[in-house]
């Protein structure tokens, strides 16, 4: 049944980008000379005075020989003193906020139900206050039901048990899960089943699955690193670039019309080729392929023969663009590609001994394809970035594919549409692709996307090390994404 409804969503998914042709009114012109303009830190000693207290004790010390003996008051002085000498004691032996902590790491939530699991993988980080009163948040992502940004609170019990509740959402409605774990000196931890019933969803047993550390003093690293310290590729890089446009007659009979950006000063003999989704054309790609190039990369952009409602083979997509590259450019390659063409870039990859990595922009399987095969057999790091999954990304299908890349790193962009990932986008697609934004802009979300994707493609056509911070999962751009909700790993 579930594989019924999937393919009843992918199937409408089909009929409505079928429309999404060439689109006249988001082509724009465009002059031989592509330009970017844009160009891309008290210290105080601690200082101490020395009493001299000995002095004036051996004056008191003195003066006490005369003084006549202690009368009652002095002796129930004396013993208050002793008692708050106890209890300081007694304070010195008991562990301090024997309850209180700040933790962070893992957190999975699995829901099943009649359709199936599916898992929400991510962040959380909890307090604990003295009292034992946990409190805290994360995010993660669902295949199908979505991002989430979990709330998460309970109590600590002195013997160390923890019980608490995790709130999430499903199609507009909120639900709360109860969940058990420990908590020891430096680790809180849960792997906890249960069941429910959910409005919207009906039935459903659940596992919540909880990881978290002790997190301990942050310090300076004294390098500088923060997210405001990095690069930001989402800006344009300020080398020129010069576009070329020409028509490649591929051997299986394909005319390839294609767009080369060439950057003035290349930083790399690297070349980054693009491929569009389903019924969609390089022309929403014009942006994205002069934004790389002004980073000093060379980019190529085309119009797929293989990408519409009557012809759609991804396979050969694959062969004809491998075949226009190796007609143009003699030196590494990294492909790139959105939806249909994410898949398509992986096969390229394939069949290049000369491919570096793949990136894969909300990656889209066709109806009835299946490229896990192809994914498996690859030898080079591949990246997929999804949006939120629904009818236009057919519900998230490329993921199956970019897991059975050996050396894969996945995650979702929080409330990310299928339209995104292009640049520029058109009307047809947002009006019939847009999704909600709760949390975060499209202006943030495309600041986001362009950053990543060309971070990434910087770090690998280039080895720009700057880069790196936002490509590792554990880099300060990542985490930073990460902390914040923009972004969760799948």
């Amino acid at each position: 049944m579930y594989r019924k409804t999937m393919n009843a969503f992918s199937l409408t998914a089909l009929l409505v980008l079928s429309a999404c042709s060439k689109q006249e009114e988001i082509t724009p012109e465009y002059d031989d000379s592509l330009v970017t303009t844009e160009d891309s830190s008290d210290d105080s000693d601690d200082e101490s005075e020395d009493n001299d207290d000995g002095d004036d004790e051996d004056e008191r010390d003195d003066s006490s020989e005369d003084d006549p003996p202690a009368d009652n008051d002095d002796s129930d002085s004396e013993r208050e003193d002793e008692d708050e000498d106890d209890d300081e004691d007694e304070d010195e032996d008991a562990p301090e906020d024997s309850f209180s902590g700040a933790y962070s790491g893992d957190f999975t939530v699995i829901i099943t139900t009649t359709f199936g699991p599916d898992t929400c993988a991510g962040t959380a980080s909890i307090d604990v206050d003295e009292a034992g009163t946990l409190n805290g948040s994360g995010t993660c992502s669902f295949s199908i039901l979505g991002s989430q940004r979990p709330v998460l609170s309970g109590a600590v019990a002195e013997d160390g048990e923890v019980n608490g509740s995790v709130d999430l959402s499903a199609f507009g409605s909120a639900f709360s899960l109860a969940w058990s774990g420990v908590r020891d000196e430096n680790t809180l931890t849960a792997n906890y089943a249960g069941s429910d019933s959910l409005t919207g969803v009906g039935d459903i047993t659940y596992e919540v699955i909880i990881n978290l550390e002790l997190e301990a003093p942050v310090e300076d690293a004294g390098d500088g690193s923060s997210p405001d310290d990095l690069v930001d590729y989402s800006e344009t890089g300020g080398i020129y670039s010069v576009r070329s446009s020409g028509t490649y007659r591929t051997i299986d009979g394909c005319s390839l019309d294609y767009d080369m950006y060439t950057p003035d000063e290349a930083v790399t003999d690297t070349l980054v080729v693009v491929q569009h989704g389903f019924a969609r054309s390089k022309a929403e790609f014009t942006d994205l392929a002069s934004h790389l190039a002004s980073w000093g990369m060379p980019t190529l952009i085309m119009d797929l023969c293989h990408s519409w409602a009557l012809d759609v083979d991804i396979n050969q997509n694959a062969a004809d663009v491998v075949d226009l590259v190796e007609n143009m450019w003699d030196g590494p390659v990294v492909y790139m590609g959105h939806s249909n063409g994410a898949i398509s870039s992986l096969v390229a990859a394939s069949m290049d001994d000369q491919a570096l990595a793949v990136l894969g922009l909300d990656p889209v399987e066709r109806l009835g394809g299946d490229h896990t095969d192809v994914a498996r057999s690859l030898d080079i790091p591949v990246v997929g970035i999804f949006g939120e999954a629904g009818v236009c990304n057919s519900w998230n299908s490329g993921i199956d594919v970019y897991m059975a890349v050996p050396d894969s790193d996945l995650y979702r962009t929080t409330e990310a549409d299928h339209c995104d990932f292009e640049a520029p986008t058109g009307t047809v697609c947002t009006l019939a692709c847009s999704g909600s934004n709760d949390i975060f802009s499209d202006e943030e979300i495309r600041s986001n996307l362009l950053n990543l994707g060309t971070a990434y493609i910087s770090w690998h056509a280039a080895g720009d090390e700057d880069a790196y911070q936002w490509v590792d999962p554990s880099g300060v751009g990542r985490t930073a994404l990460t902390r914040e909700g923009a972004i969760s790993p799948l």
